[in-house]
C-alpha cells in the first residue's frame, strides 16, 4: 500500500518540519550531550560549577546543562518551524539569530561565574548551544 502524494499546498509544511523542526530538536539533543560532557570535564577538573546571580552564587547541578540546552532549543525549534511554515525563506535568518543569541549570551557567564573555570565552562556551553542551532538549520 502506498501513501497518497502530498497536496501541492502541503509541501512547504512538510518541508518545514524536515528542515527546521527535526534538525532543531536534534541540535537540542546534541547540545545537551556536549554540554553535559563539558560539565563533567569541568567537575572532574575541580571547577566549582556555580554562577553568581545577584548576591548569592547558584550551584549548577549535573542535570542543568542538559535541560538548559535541550529545552530552549526545543522551544526555538517549534517557534522556528511555525515561522518557516509561513515564510520558508526565514530559516537561514532564524539560524543566524539563534547563533547570535548563543554567542552573545556567552558573555553573561564570563561576568557571573564564581571563578575563571566556571566562567569559561559555562560560556563554552552557551557557544556550543548557539553553534549546534546554526549547524542544524543552515546545513540544508
Amino acid at each position: 500500500m502506498t501513501t497518497p502524494p502530498l497536496e501541492q499546498h502541503d509541501a512547504p509544511r512538510a518541508g518545514a518540519a524536515r528542515t527546521t523542526l527535526v534538525p532543531g530538536l536534534l541540535a537540542g539533543v546534541a547540545a545537551a550531550v556536549v554540554n553535559s560532557v563539558i560539565y563533567a570535564i569541568a567537575a572532574a577538573a575541580g571547577v566549582s560549577p556555580a554562577a553568581a546571580v545577584g548576591a548569592d552564587p547558584i550551584e549548577v547541578l549535573p542535570s542543568m546543562p542538559a535541560v538548559a540546552s535541550f529545552v530552549p532549543l526545543a522551544i526555538a525549534a517549534v517557534v522556528a518551524w511555525l515561522i518557516v511554515r509561513a515564510a520558508p525563506g526565514a530559516r537561514r535568518v532564524l539560524a543566524w539569530i539563534g547563533f547570535a543569541v548563543g554567542i552573545l549570551s556567552a558573555l553573561v557567564p564570563l561576568f557571573a561565574g564564581v571563578d575563571l573555570g566556571s566562567s569559561l565552562s559555562l560560556a563554552a556551553m552557551h557557544v556550543v548551544t548557539g553553534v549546534a542551532w546554526l549547524v542544524a538549520l543552515v546545513r540544508r
